[in-house]
């Protein structure tokens, strides 16, 4: 479907954009759960990171749980109650979900979905950071 040099760009941006939420979302977690907004950036990266979970698998990324393993470092690192944990799974299955629903097989919608997940991660990411320094300051 894609050739080996489209891969590993797309792998390498995946990469570089999930990197970039980590260190926010760090340092989100040590002010607690903050805002609805930053509620709901989290719960949109959670979807992000399940959606994001299936669409490699079948475009044949062969990157095994990574994105899974990605959603267990974010709740270890936000430290969530067990009700916020659960509606963070849920996000995550959630999007994983309607995803395999949607795109069975990989497809060029399932990679400009791909994309698209990637860009809006890290506009999340962004979000999160500023929502951060505001709360630093």
């Amino acid at each position: 479907m894609f050739s080996s040099a489209k891969k590993i760009i797309c792998f390498l941006c995946l990469a570089i954009a999930l990197t970039s939420f980590v260190p926010f979302v760090q340092a989100a977690s040590h002010q607690g759960p903050g805002s609805r907004s930053y509620e709901r950036n989290l719960h949109r990266l959670s979807q992000i990171l399940g959606a994001i979970h299936h669409l490699r698998e079948i475009c044949n990324a062969n990157e095994g749980q990574l994105w899974r393993k990605k959603m267990v470092e974010l709740l270890e690192t936000e430290a969530p109650t067990p009700q916020r944990r659960a509606l963070l799974v849920d996000q995550f299955n959630q999007g994983y979900r309607s995803h395999q629903l949607t795109f069975p097989t990989c497809t060029k919608k399932a990679a400009a979905r791909i994309r698209k997940f990637v860009k809006e991660g890290a506009a999340l990411a962004t979000t999160i950071a500023r929502a951060r320094e505001k709360a630093a300051n």
